[in-house]
Order: structure tokens, then sequence, then C-alpha cells
């Protein structure tokens, strides 16, 4: 089980809306975690959610059910109070050797360092092991200099968040929320410039004949030819797509030498299951409204609106109306709009009711 799932589970829980048979999901996968370290990959704000949670129904159900009855919720908690205990080490030990920042940008660089930015606005210097400055972050966007320093960095967005990134050749990328690409320091000593990319964001390369520019989204590779461009490869979505605004790219998949090569307007589109790359007429400004900070829909199905919203505004969606999952949507907002007005605003237009739960650090939507 995920840790999202068992978020979710163990919010609805707390909530008592739990099945039986999430119940008995909850308490096994609470006893499994006993004999392994299932949280090594989990984030500080889940852990205190899932802690805060946990807690609370722990201490509702021994304080209101009668003597008996308090002995066997007890037992049957017996596990979730294990899991409460490895929380409560990891968030001692991250307290107290570390600067782990909740919801922060990360930037790693060869060899291990790492930096954190809660605050992307303001000017930070990011120096290598050896003290080299090799670039800076201000004004949302890190900027990369001119250096003979090699190796790869690798930068996280998480949720909620955008950042602009400058690479060492002038070439400029727009990443979206939830998205992680791994880039060269410099362009020194190589062929190709060659980045690899999860997630979304908008390219803007600098030209350079001698040295193509490649991007690697899991399944397909884009060769830029000097353009402007948006790719979306979020590693849960079912399909890769990428949309040219200027210039000219190649498209190909790993085991296609074949390139479907794009004019400005057309979208390639690599479907994970059929395996099959196409190619569509499209509007670009549909595709890159994010950059802004406006949300456009546009023939999009409800599951995949959802996984946007999550993205964008940092929540976790529970959609209880399955007969949604594949309705096709429109919707256009203004930049900024809070994610209330948004889901306000499918009620109004398509009766579609939603509850939200503020939890912590964390909101929950729920579809009714």
């Amino acid at each position: 089980m995920t840790h999202t799932k068992l978020l979710k589970l163990a919010l609805k829980y707390k909530l008592g809306t739990c099945s039986e048979t999430e119940k008995q999901i909850l308490f096994s996968y609470c006893e499994k975690v006993q004999h392994k370290n299932a949280l090594a990959a989990w984030t500080l704000a889940e852990k205190q959610a899932v802690q805060k949670a946990l807690l609370q129904r722990i201490h509702k159900t021994i304080t209101t059910e009668n003597t008996p009855k308090k002995y066997t919720a007890f037992y049957k908690w017996g596990a979730a109070v294990v899991i409460l205990l490895l929380i409560s080490t990891t968030i001692y030990f991250v307290k107290n050797n570390s600067t782990i920042p909740t919801n922060a940008v990360t930037l790693t660089l060869q060899g291990g360092k790492q930096y954190y930015f809660p605050d992307t606005e303001t000017k930070q210097i990011i120096k290598n092991n050896t003290g080299d400055t090799l670039a800076y972050l201000q004004k949302n966007k890190l900027v990369y200099l001119n250096t003979t320093n090699v190796g790869e960095n690798i930068l996280s967005i998480p949720y909620g968040k955008k950042l602009g990134l400058v690479l060492s050749d002038s070439s400029t990328i727009e990443l979206n929320a939830g998205s992680t690409i791994t880039y060269p320091v410099s362009f020194i000593n190589v062929h190709q410039r060659k980045i690899t990319l999860e997630g979304e964001a908008f390219f803007d390369v600098t030209t350079n004949k001698n040295k193509p520019f490649v991007v690697n989204a899991s399944l397909i590779d884009v060769k830029v030819y000097g353009t402007e461009f948006n790719v979306d490869a979020y590693a849960e979505d079912k399909q890769i797509e990428v949309v040219l605004v200027e210039g000219a790219v190649g498209v190909s998949t790993k085991n296609n030498k074949n390139i479907l090569h794009l004019k400005p307007g057309y979208k390639a589109s690599y479907s994970k299951a059929d395996k099959a790359l196409t190619k569509a007429e499209v509007n670009p400004e549909v595709y890159t409204a994010w950059i802004s900070g406006e949300l456009v829909i546009r023939k999009m199905r409800f599951d995949d609106i959802l996984k946007k919203l999550e993205r964008m505004y940092n929540v976790t969606i529970e959609n209880n109306r399955p007969e949604l999952s594949s309705e096709i949507f429109n919707a256009r907002f203004a930049k900024n709009t809070p994610i209330e007005t948004v889901m306000n605003d499918f009620k109004i237009t398509y009766s579609i009711d939603y509850e939200v739960i503020k939890y912590n650090v964390k909101t929950t939507i729920i579809i009714k």
C-alpha cells in the first residue's frame, strides 16, 4: 500500500467512514509495517498527519467505549502504536539532525549534498563540496553560472509550487508542481545536452547546432532544434504529451528509431497502454497556461482533472463518485484562483458536491 492510500484510510478511520474491508486493510498494513521500515520514503508532513490522525482515533476509541471493548480496540491498534513509535523516532531524528523543511524545493548536487528552499524569493548561493559557486536562487528562479564544474544536479518541485531554472547554456525551463529534473551543471566535454524529466516543464532552448538538446521523458525522447515546447510526463498519468509552441522538435520512443516531427501548434502523444505515438493539431495556449498560474481544462477526464488539482494546490482529493471518473469537462480559471472557488464552480455548473477537510497542514477534498 502506498503512503498516500494509507493517509486516506487513516483519515477515513478517524472520521468513522471506513468500511469493514478498509479497516481490515488498514489493520493488516499496520501489522506488516512492524517488520520492515515502510516509513523511509514518507515526508515529514505526512508522518505528522498520520501520527495525529491515529493518536486521536486511538484516544477516542479508548475513552468512549465500555470497559470490555477497550481491551479489544486497543489490541487491534497495537500495531498502529508501533507505527506511531516509528514515526515519532523518525521525526525526532529529522528535527535534531537535519533542517529539512516541509514542502520545500529540493536540490541535490553531485556527491549527495542537498539544499532545501522553503523560500524561493530570497537570494541564496549554491556551492558544491569544494566551495565553488554553481548557481544562485532568487525570485523563484534557479540560475546556473557558466562554470567548468561537471556532474549532474537533481531539482525536485513539491506539489503546490513552481520554479524557473536557467541552465549554464542560458536555456530556460519552467517546472510545474510535482516535477523532478536531472541535468548537467555544465555542458563542457559533451556531445549533446541531455536532461531527464519526470513531471511537466516548459522549455525555451538556446540553439547550439554542435550540441543537440535532448529531453528524456520516461518512455520517449524529445530532440530539440532550438525551440519553445511543453513536456507533460508525470509517472502516474496514462500518456506523455509534447506540445510545440515555436521552432521544431522530434519525438521518438525508446525502441523506435523513427522520429515524429512536430510543427508549431501540434502535439505528440504517447499512450503508455497502447505504446503508440501520435500527433494532432492543438491550441498550445491551453497546455502552457499553467506557467502564468491559470488553470485551463479542455476535454479532460474527471480523474485527470483531480490529479491536476492535487499537484497544483497540494491537496488530496478522494472521489466517492466513480461514475464521474471518465466524464469529460471543460473549464477555465484565472491566475491564483483558490481551490475552494474551483470546486464551488464544479458544484454550481455540474452539480458535483464536495467537502473540504483541513487537517494539520494538509487539505483533503472529498467528492460526494
